[in-house]
């Protein structure tokens, strides 16, 4: 079991990034058509504020809720991944807190 919450942590995690940079590129993207050139290179320096804000105004402003859905539901999903994943992983390993070290016993 400990090598599949390994697998569901990896696969969380590497969802967490391919959501993350397709989000931020598609941000930039939106910030692109609206302001122009000025407002991509404002956007990059500004990259965690274009990550959460660009996709709001997207589907508030423009009507598309993709970027809402990626950026948002995408890291949504990696991070119950990856907590599942290391869930499963603690488990297996014997550390799920209801017999480890510390459990007291009454008697011997």
């Amino acid at each position: 079991m400990a090598a599949f919450g390994k697998v569901v942590n990896g696969v969380g995690a590497l969802l967490f990034v391919v959501t993350g940079i397709w989000g931020l590129v598609l941000s930039l993207d939106i910030i692109t058509d609206v302001i122009g050139f000025w407002g991509m290179i404002a956007a990059i320096i500004l990259a965690p504020i274009t990550f959460f804000v660009v996709p709001l105004y997207a589907g508030i402003g423009l009507g598309i809720w993709f970027p809402v859905l990626l950026n948002y539901g995408g890291c949504l999903v990696a991070i119950l991944l990856m907590a599942l994943g290391t869930r499963l992983d603690r488990d297996s390993a014997g550390l799920s807190g209801a017999g480890g070290p510390n459990r007291t016993t009454s008697g011997s």
